[in-house]
């Protein structure tokens, strides 16, 4: 394929992309993946556009071929550290389709070799830097860890800046959803204003259904089960027969369908909410690891609520195997006497996963990776910081811009859990590490 064809090809699939046309999306972009994994891509810069073509095509199929194809495409790009910021985005967007897999631990190590690499060459921080922070607050988010969660998203807030739309929509609707966790409801109306904020008009279709889905689950945090139905009924969502959706729509909308289960569950719905939810799991399995679990535990507390007891323990021994990819803590006990009460019948029962995610407190803040997955540079910041340095001392001192110096101290602040200056000197004391 010539560069003008490659060039033409890749526009198109940016506007099916952007119009929602997975089909066609698929048509344009899977030949583009496989004649790249035979002969290989010109340029870094086009592995990069045609990787993160195929993540979003992964993203919306959940098809194992476009998930290799994509890091087939982008490891010699994150490998090639002659340009360090392209090899920076390319680890940040690997990590994005091992989170999209359910890889979570793989997508935190990628997360943190992005930042590491581009500390270890002391550039100006870059989209891919705020990516690596955003998709590494999504897997702390997943973990329960909220203290780090909202440092990393947070930073990659800030390191955006305002044309990176694309991270900054996403970072918006994942700070919304911890805002509800942590209860702050009024967070988490800022959150979703910001989100609006961002994508502005024309609002594609995924930002307007990320959006719905968003903030249906906020009314659902805030016990407003009513004006979840009205959300749902305005972008089309009211469930009818599960068995008339196809694998490919249920995959293209899962965290829509994620929040369709969780207002089955919570008006008693039981029939309905256990048929939809089955459908999910059948999309999702061996695809989307976070939301198999999800699927599978609502379809358990719906089979239990309808005395079948012993398909519900089934059901969960489902939830929990996909859940051993990354931590369902948060999401089984966040306020949720059904789940907590039935992990712990398992765990009585000698199951040794339902037992571990009881162990995990969804709201206590962990030192993360602790003081041992600091870098050299950081633990030197904090040791300034330690003497009273102010950041443009520091900046002085160390050769550095102000601005690289508070990307040091967010990154720090992150790995230890800490919310400020004080706070991070004081748990790397305590951590052995000043």
């Amino acid at each position: 394929m010539g560069e003008a064809d490659w060039g033409t090809q890749a526009r198109a699939a940016r506007a099916a992309l952007r119009a929602g046309r997975i089909d066609e999306l698929v048509r344009l972009v899977v030949p583009m993946g496989n004649a790249a994994a035979r002969w290989g891509v010109e340029g870094t810069d086009q592995r990069l556009r045609l990787g993160s073509l195929l993540q979003a095509t992964f993203r919306f199929t959940g098809r194992h071929d476009v998930r290799d194809l994509a890091l087939e495409v982008l490891g010699p790009a994150a490998d090639e550290l002659g340009d360090v910021p392209e090899a920076v985005s390319a680890r940040a967007l690997m990590a994005s389709v091992h989170l999209l897999a359910g890889t979570y631990h793989r997508c935190y190590d990628l997360c943190q070799a992005a930042v590491a690499l581009a500390e270890a060459a002391e550039d100006e921080p870059t989209a891919g830097v705020a990516m690596a922070h955003q998709f590494a607050g999504y897997v702390a988010f997943e973990w329960g860890r909220f203290g780090e969660a909202r440092l990393r998203l947070e930073t990659a807030w800030h390191l955006a800046g305002v044309p990176a739309a694309g991270i900054r929509s996403g970072v918006a609707r994942v700070l919304a959803m911890l805002s509800v966790a942590e209860g702050d409801p009024a967070g988490a109306e800022r959150w979703l204003s910001a989100v609006t904020e961002v994508v502005s008009e024309p609002m594609t279709l995924r930002n307007r259904e990320w959006l719905a889905a968003v903030r249906a689950r906020v009314l659902l945090g805030e016990g407003d089960v009513r004006a979840v139905e009205a959300w749902l009924r305005s972008g089309g969502y009211a469930p009818g027969d599960p068995q008339a959706l196809g694998d490919a729509w249920i995959l293209g909308r899962l965290g829509e369908m994620e929040t369709i289960m969780s207002l089955l569950e919570a008006t008693s719905q039981w029939r309905r909410g256990e048929a939809l939810a089955r459908a999910v799991a059948a999309a999702s399995a061996g695809r989307r690891a976070w939301f198999h679990a999800r699927a599978a535990s609502t379809a358990a507390v719906c089979a239990e609520h309808q005395g079948r007891k012993d398909e519900s323990r089934q059901l969960w021994d489902a939830a929990l195997e996909s859940g051993v990819a990354g931590s369902l803590g948060w999401a089984y006990l966040d306020g949720n006497e059904i789940r907590s009460d039935t992990l712990r019948a398992l765990a009585e029962e000698g199951d040794v996963r339902a037992a571990r995610v009881l162990a995990a407190d969804p709201r206590a803040g962990e030192p993360g990776l602790a003081v041992h997955s600091l870098s050299p540079r950081q633990l030197e910041v904090l040791r300034r910081v330690e003497r009273g340095q102010s950041n443009k001392a520091i900046a002085r001192d160390l050769r550095l811009s102000v601005s690289t110096v508070k990307t040091h101290l967010r990154e720090a602040f992150a790995r230890l859990d800490a919310r400020s200056r004080t706070e991070a000197v004081a748990r790397a004391r305590d951590l052995g590490a000043l």
